[in-house]
């Protein structure tokens, strides 16, 4: 029975003040006492190779590979939502999406309504934005500040 008692004393872990507390346990025929003393051991837990990796990755690349995770599980006739929270930039959320679309081959088409942005996959080239575009629409001239 001792032994019993000394077996389940040390197999359980319980949270102390002191870390390596010793504690005096009575025996059940209060003629012997048995000095226990608490052994923590860090938990251990089996995870894919995936998460293994996902977890070493720095903060902003996880983000990026969350993103591209995201954009790969679409499919070609799904669709995704993305819900902002206040404190999210509609801006930065589209770049995100962007970014991943890109580096996963894939064209989306990102609308937003209010605090909700929806995005799939589409034929359509990515708009993108040319500086002879932007500089068509001012006015003609050197552009810039003029003289004096």
């Amino acid at each position: 029975m001792r032994a019993n008692l000394l077996r389940q004393s040390v197999m359980e872990c319980v949270p102390s003040d002191h870390e390596g507390a010793i504690h005096h346990l009575d025996a059940a025929d209060e003629k012997s006492s048995i000095l226990v003393q608490e052994v923590c051991m860090a938990t251990f837990a089996l995870v894919s190779l995936d998460e293994a990796r996902r977890l070493v990755l720095p903060p902003r690349r996880a983000v990026q590979e969350q993103y591209r995770e995201y954009v790969r599980n679409i499919g070609p006739d799904g669709a995704g939502r993305l819900e902002l929270e206040e404190n999210d930039k509609s801006i930065t959320e589209r770049a995100r999406l962007k970014a991943a679309a890109r580096e996963e081959g894939i064209n989306l088409r990102i609308e937003r309504q209010g605090p909700v942005m929806v995005f799939w996959v589409t034929d359509e080239p990515p708009k993108t934005r040319t500086r002879a575009a932007a500089t068509s629409a001012k006015a003609p001239g050197r552009g810039g500040r003029t003289r004096k």
